[in-house]
This record gives structure tokens, sequence and C-alpha cells, in this order.
């Protein structure tokens, strides 16, 4: 990430559609940007959440945590449609998702700061 980043993306609810967002990501790595943010719900989807989470990590996005991810590291509201078991998750995707933030703001080119949340600042909902 640049200093202070002007062209960026921001994406969110990727919930696992890891092929999605491999597409999504090869098409804004082609588009010059300076950052790419997510904010969040990596997990409980149709998709493989450990490799959404290795996605996220190679093309070095900016990530908050969403309550679907905090959800599945509380063992909450598994019996959800499409929800993932914690137990399916590798040691890198727990690692990975435990570190999220639940904000995070940043300071764009011209010094506009922009707060990448989920919800409403450290409230995921």
């Amino acid at each position: 990430m640049s200093a202070q980043p002007s062209r960026i993306a921001v994406i969110g609810d990727v919930h696992a559609c890891d092929q999605r967002l491999d597409l999504l990501l090869m098409h804004l790595g082609e588009q010059e940007l300076d950052l790419v943010a997510c904010v969040g719900d990596i997990v409980d989807g149709p998709g493989d959440p450990n490799a959404a989470a290795a996605l996220l990590q190679a093309h070095d996005v900016t990530v908050v945590r969403g309550n679907h991810d905090r959800w599945i590291l509380e063992g909450v509201l598994r019996d959800l449609p499409d929800a993932h078991a914690f137990h399916t998750l590798t040691v890198q995707t727990v690692g990975y998702l435990t570190a999220l933030p639940p904000s995070r703001e940043l300071t764009l080119a011209g010094g506009t700061s922009v707060l990448v949340c989920h919800g409403l600042l450290e409230n995921d909902m």
C-alpha cells in the first residue's frame, strides 16, 4: 500500500466465494489501484473459506472482521445456512481471522480519512 492511496476499491461479504473472489481480485489487479479493502464476512458461504482467506492475504488486501468471521471464532450461529464448522478452518485461517481488527481508519491522498468497517465502528452488525 502506498503511503496515501488515491485509487481504491472496497469489497465485502465474500462469504467464501473463493472462485469469484479470485476473478475479482485478478480484475482489480489490472486497474492500477493503490489499495483494495475488504469489509469482512470471509466465511459462511458456498465456497472454501480457507481459499478465500488465502486469496485476500496473497493480494495484500486490507481486511476488517465481519460478523460471520466473529461468529465462527465464537462458535455461535453455526446452524445458519452455509455456515462453516470451525474444525474445517486451517490453523492459518484461524490465525488470520483472529488477527483481523473490527475497523481500520485509513488516510487517503489529500488527507481524506476513510473508516473501513463491516457495520459501524467496532459494532460489526
